[in-house]
């Protein structure tokens, strides 16, 4: 008789005298918890719940309580019978036993990844989402400046490299985020098919470093926040392995392009591009791989070095090589990183050449318009497939590779017409003309890369009174004893140019203001120890770096220049770097050493 606004624990006050025939006016054994005035939470998780909504009487159990026969007390009273056992569990109750659980299949997890590498934690992860959320297909995703691109993925994703144009501060993210939930969208077409998917993003905090995407498996009510909640669990986890392996890798990059300078100091002139290779090859772990350089005037390549391959076999098809990949990677000017040929709709090659893998490195090299040559490397000796990080050590070491090919092209030209105009008469050293060019794109990528670069300003110290006592024609020999100094001092990525007049410069790619003081004093010692046929020649040297004040390449001159002006204003023979208390002095004083401005 109880209507639903009648609160149901006044029958728990009064003991009922009713009979058995009288089962409404019964005491209920178990609390009622919901009513359609008070919804239990989570309504989406429970059949029980769900019902609710559809009808207008309480909810108080599947079934209708058993009536309560009557027993004497010890006083003799009749009354209803005590309950024997606890009440049975809430919906509350069985949420959080599950939810619980769930916690201690996380925490066992992440015990399980301490100590693994960052890319095997995303495969346990996978793993997981596939075990315990029955996910068809699951891929996890990397940040990667305003989009997220794959790393790992499997299902119906596997071997499927796609990108979210997505920054992670877009709002979209960070409500899905907020709200704990996922990021619906659809896939464009996988195996003849578009797939719904479903994003989460994985943030350290509001920072969001990763996503997961998934299709399939998530149909059942609350499944989509548990698995928001999964992510929040493991982000921080993920991110520490993630950093961790960072910092390694910046240490094996930088050992890396450290081994790979001194390997290029042993190259030898007359085997210049098989080393070149050699140390290429040696550096990505590749046991195939060629080395082309573009001919302008006949539009074809020319295989000038390769590994595991007979060259003149790889001559006689070079009109095919230039088609099917290296033709178009040189006319973009953008590598090429592909796991698997087959899966990318490429040709593969012959079955009779033995390849171990599909998986291969396409490498153009450039400077400014004029297009160099390609490096392609295959079959890694590991056997594993070439990702994105072998192409960072790649770019570490490109610009070493566009200086060298770029020399040794101008170098076997006919006629040689082009070096000779790059190229200074007197020193060999190359001139003022190669150098604008060429710092103009050291100065774009190191601001595209984030990477460091330096530039050195070089004046031999009163060489006019050198010139004036000993004549030009000496002076010349002193010029070409300072340019075989430079040349001696630098490694094999750094360019030595003849400024003009007395005047030098060096350009020091990938070089801290640290690295290159310590290659300036060098420089500076070993000129101050050479021998000259009349007196000692010393050098004055003003150093800069490409910062956020300076990142022109005329600004980078100047700011080299002020510090030269430091320099001689110091007493000569010494080495100054730009600063701010250069850049103040040199406000004040025009020209405070005679030199006179270029």
């Amino acid at each position: 008789e109880a209507s639903v606004e009648a609160p149901v624990e006044a029958p728990v006050e009064a003991p009922v005298e009713a009979s058995v025939e009288a089962p409404v006016e019964a005491p209920i054994e178990a609390p009622v918890e919901a009513t359609v005035e008070a919804p239990v939470e989570a309504p989406i998780q429970t059949p029980v719940e769900e019902a609710a909504e559809d009808t207008a009487e309480p909810i108080v159990a599947e079934k209708p309580p058993e009536p309560v026969a009557e027993q004497r007390t010890e006083q003799g009273s009749s009354g209803p019978a005590a309950p024997e056992a606890p009440a049975p569990p809430t919906v509350e109750a069985a949420d959080e036993s599950a939810e619980e659980g769930e916690a201690v299949r996380w925490r066992t997890l992440l015990a399980s990844m301490l100590d693994c590498s960052y890319r095997e934690a995303c495969g346990r992860v996978v793993g997981f989402i596939h075990e315990h959320y029955g996910a068809e297909s699951v891929a996890w995703l990397e940040r990667r400046d305003a989009h997220f691109e794959t790393l790992l993925s499997d299902g119906r994703l596997a071997g499927k490299h796609f990108r979210i144009a997505m920054g992670p501060r877009d709002e979209r993210l960070q409500n899905a985020l907020r709200s704990e939930t996922s990021l619906e969208f659809h896939s464009n077409s996988v195996d003849g098919e578009r797939m719904s998917v479903a994003l989460f993003p994985v943030a350290v905090g509001s920072d969001i470093k990763s996503a997961l995407a998934v299709s399939g498996g998530l149909g059942e009510p609350g499944a989509k926040r548990r698995m928001a909640k999964f992510c929040a669990a493991i982000a921080a986890e993920m991110e520490i392995l993630r950093l961790r392996e960072e910092v390694q890798r910046k240490s094996l990059l930088s050992n890396a392009v450290e081994r790979f300078n001194r390997s290029l100091d042993k190259i030898e002139s007359e085997q210049f591009w098989s080393d070149l290779l050699n140390i290429s090859a040696e550096l990505m772990q590749a046991e195939r791989g060629s080395l082309m350089v573009y001919d302008e005037g006949k539009r074809e390549f020319d295989v000038v070095a390769s590994v595991g391959a007979p060259p003149a076999r790889l001559k006689s098809e070079r009109d095919s090589v230039g088609k099917r990949v290296a033709e178009a990677v040189l006319r973009r000017g953008v590598p090429i990183v592909v796991s698997d040929a087959s899966k990318a709709g490429l040709a593969t090659a012959p079955s009779g050449r033995g390849y171990k893998t599909g998986s291969f490195i396409c490498y153009p090299f450039r400077i400014g318009s004029d297009k160099l040559g390609v490096l392609s490397l295959t079959d890694k000796v590991d056997g594993s497939e070439y990702s994105t990080r072998d192409l960072e050590l790649l770019n570490a070491v490109a610009p070493q590779f566009n200086v060298l090919i770029d020399r040794a092209t101008l170098i076997s030209k006919a006629g040689e017409y082009q070096q000779l105009s790059v190229t200074d008469p007197l020193t060999g050293l190359l001139n003022r003309r190669y150098l604008r060019e060429r710092l103009a794109e050291e100065v774009q990528r190191t601001l595209r890369t984030g990477q460091q670069m330096s530039f050195m300003m070089i004046d031999v110290d009163e060489f006019k009174s050198y010139n004036d006592t000993y004549g030009h024609s000496e002076g010349d020999v002193a010029l070409q004893t300072v340019a075989r100094c430079l040349k001696e001092s630098l490694r094999g990525a750094d360019v030595a140019v003849r400024y003009g007049g007395e005047e030098f410069s060096i350009l020091l790619p990938q070089t801290s203001a640290d690295e290159a003081k310590i290659i300036g004093e060098r420089v500076r010692a070993r000129v101050a120890a050479a021998r000259f046929r009349n007196r000692q020649v010393t050098v004055s040297i003003g150093i800069a770096s490409c910062c956020n004040k300076i990142k022109t390449p005329d600004g980078l001159v100047e700011a080299a220049d002020k510090a030269l002006y430091a320099a001689k204003r110091d007493g000569r023979n010494a080495v100054r770097q730009y600063d701010e208390q250069v850049a103040e002095v040199a406000d004040d004083v025009a020209d405070p050493v005679g030199r006179g401005k270029k």
